[in-house]
Parts: structure tokens; sequence; C-alpha cells
């Protein structure tokens, strides 16, 4: 019962976080979006710093969890904080979460769930890793980040938050797993580990992900961003620790029609969520259109009525009419 008390308090301190994040990093100018100047004008929002300190706060309950808990039992409670983060996150941006969406968020949540649950990744490390294991790491994860990063960049609205979603996913997957490689270190020695070069690509790795992960908030698409970031993390991470560490998965017999269904469901919920984001901007981008169609039509009304020349009368017109049309 406390372990999963402990693992359902990081979950919201967790989604918290996510969302005052999510909150501060749209309000900035999109032409900051994956550059090191996003970080910089995000520094000096106080509720974004906030948002940093809820995940360190978090990180120390989710230790606490898995200091008298297994890992398979909390990180599944620890993934219940995108329904946090998405309620949150509409309350902040006064934004609705409707049926659909919900419904397609505990999918996710549960496929994500049964995945972990069965295919039951191994918790220890048993390979060696060699530094051709991490370059052959690098060039891949880096590559698929850097794919998606492109793709985003050249694109908006959902499909950009599908992209940044993906790459920011990878992206914290492979801080976890240099984590991991730096507590390897620690282990052998606090000092000597800043001998090595974990630590540093550690840093430099980071710095490039919170870009990344914060550029994909900037969207402003929650519903899409979210729900991909925290499948992809946890699958790529089960994937690198595979082919890295030789970790395993447990897909054999009957686990395997458990685990296609697990991942039919996270792919419909991810695919729900995606097309009722996607209706939901069209309606607003709708209403917007046509606010501006009428706003067009009562200044061209204006101009035809005016005297010519009368240029005054005419920059006092407004979208929901006319200040003054006298003489």
């Amino acid at each position: 019962m406390q372990v999963a008390i402990l693992s359902l308090l990081a979950a919201l301190i967790f989604g918290f976080g996510v969302a005052l994040q999510q909150h501060e990093a749209q309000a900035v100018a999109s032409a900051d979006s994956l550059k090191p100047s996003l970080l910089l004008h995000l520094a000096g929002r106080p509720l974004w710093i906030a948002g940093l300190a809820a995940d360190i706060g978090g990180w120390a309950f989710q230790a606490a969890a898995l200091a008298s808990g297994s890992l398979i039992v909390v990180q599944p409670l620890i993934t219940t904080n995108l329904v946090f983060a998405l309620a949150l996150s509409a309350w902040f941006n006064g934004q609705s979460i409707s049926v659909w969406q919900w419904l397609a968020v505990i999918a996710t949540l549960t496929g994500l769930c049964v995945f972990l649950g069965v295919a039951n990744p191994t918790e220890h490390s048993t390979a060696v890793t060699t530094m051709t294991d991490w370059v052959l790491l690098a060039a891949c994860v880096g590559g698929v980040v850097a794919l998606m990063v492109m793709l985003g960049y050249g694109t908006r609205g959902m499909s950009r938050a599908v992209y940044l979603g993906i790459a920011a996913g990878a992206a914290e997957a492979s801080m976890a797993v240099l984590s991991k490689a730096f507590a390897d270190k620690v282990d052998e020695g606090f000092w000597s580990a800043f001998r090595s070069w974990e630590p540093y690509v550690l840093v430099a790795v980071g710095i490039a992900t919170l870009t990344v992960v914060q550029s994909s908030y900037q969207v402003g698409r929650p519903t899409v961003v979210l729900p991909v970031n925290t499948v992809t993390e946890p699958l790529v991470a089960a994937s690198i620790g595979a082919a890295l560490f030789g970790e395993t998965l447990h897909i054999a017999g009957w686990r395997i029609p458990v685990v296609a269904l697990a991942l039919g469901t996270m792919t419909v919920g991810l695919i729900v969520l995606a097309r009722t984001s996607a209706l939901s901007s069209e309606g607003a981008e709708g209403a917007t259109d046509t606010a501006g169609a009428d706003g067009a039509g009562t200044s061209e009304a204006v101009a035809a009525v005016a005297p010519a020349g009368d240029g005054r009368r005419l920059r006092r017109v407004r979208s929901s009419g006319v200040r003054d049309a006298g003489p």
C-alpha cells in the first residue's frame, strides 16, 4: 500500500510539473522553438522553474517507492502522471478534454501498463558495454531524434506535435540510459566517475533533451504530445536495454498475443487522441476564420459608403463594427 501511495504521489507531482512547464513553454515565441534561446527565455519564468522543481520532487518520491517496491509495480503507476498532467494542463489553459479523449488516454495507459507487466523487462543488466556500443546507440537514437526534429521543424499543428513528441520521448529514453551509466560509474567511486566521459555527455544530452521536450510543449497540443512522449520513452528505453545492456523482454508463448494486443491498444489510443485533437483544432480555426470574415465584411461595407480620401474614419473601423461613421 505504501509503495502505491508513494508512486501515485510521484505521478501527481510529475503531472503538476509537466503542466506548469507546458503552460509556460507555449507562451514563448515560436521563433525560439528547438533553439537554446528557448531555455534562456523559460529560465526567467518563475512558474517554469517551479515545474522543474516539481520534477525533482517527483523523482524523490519515485526513488522512495522503488526503495521498497519493484520496478514492475512502480513504473505502471508512474505513467498515470499523464492523467494528472492533462487535467492540470487543461485547467491552466482554460480548455476542456472530451470524453473520447479521456477514454483514449485510459486505453493508451492500459496498453502501456499491460506491456510493461507482461513483457516484464529485467531490472538488472548483464552485458558490459563497449565504446562501439555507445557509438552505435548515439547513431541510432540520435538519428531518430534528429529525423523527428527535422520533420517537426517543417510542419505545424498536430503533425508537429506527433514528431516532437516522439523526439522528446526518444531523447528522454537516452537520458535514462546515460543516467544509468553514470550511476554505475559512481558506484565504482564518486570522484573517479568525473574522470570518465559519462557525466559530461549526460549534461550535454540533458540540455539538448530539455530543449526538445520544451519545444514539444510549445506546440500547445498536450493531448497529443504528452501521450506520445509517455509511450515512446519506455518503449525506446526497453529496446536500448535489450540491445545494449543484455536486458530481456519476456515475449514468448501466451505473452505474444497479449503484448500484441497491448501495443495495438496503445496505437489505437494515440490515433484517437491525434484525430480528436485535429478535429478540435479545425473547429477552433473555423470559428476564427468566420469571425475574421465577418470583420472583413464590416470593413468593406464601411469602405463602400465612406467618402473617398477619408482615411481617418477608415482607421477607426473595428472588426466588431464602426466606431464613428458620422460626419
